[in-house]
C-alpha cells in the first residue's frame, strides 16, 4: 500500500473554485481502480501560508495484492 499526500495552492482560491476542484478529484475514484481510499479537504485557515486543498490517497499496487 502506498499513501500519497498532495497539497494544492490555487491562484483562484475562491470557495467556488475549491469546490470545483474537490468535485473533480472525487470523480477520480471511478477512473483509477488502484485507489483504495482517498479524502479531499478544503482549508479553513485564512493564513497566506496555508494550502487550499489537501488530498490523501491510498493506492494498492498489483504486487501488493494478495
Amino acid at each position: 500500500m502506498i499513501r500519497h499526500i498532495v497539497f494544492f495552492k490555487l491562484i483562484d482560491n475562491s470557495l467556488e473554485n475549491k469546490k470545483r476542484l474537490q468535485k473533480i478529484i472525487l470523480s477520480l475514484e471511478k477512473k483509477i481502480n488502484v485507489i483504495k481510499f482517498y479524502q479531499v479537504g478544503m482549508n479553513f485557515s485564512l493564513e497566506d501560508r496555508a494550502y487550499d486543498i489537501a488530498l490523501v490517497s491510498d493506492f494498492m499496487r498489483p504486487l501488493h495484492r494478495k
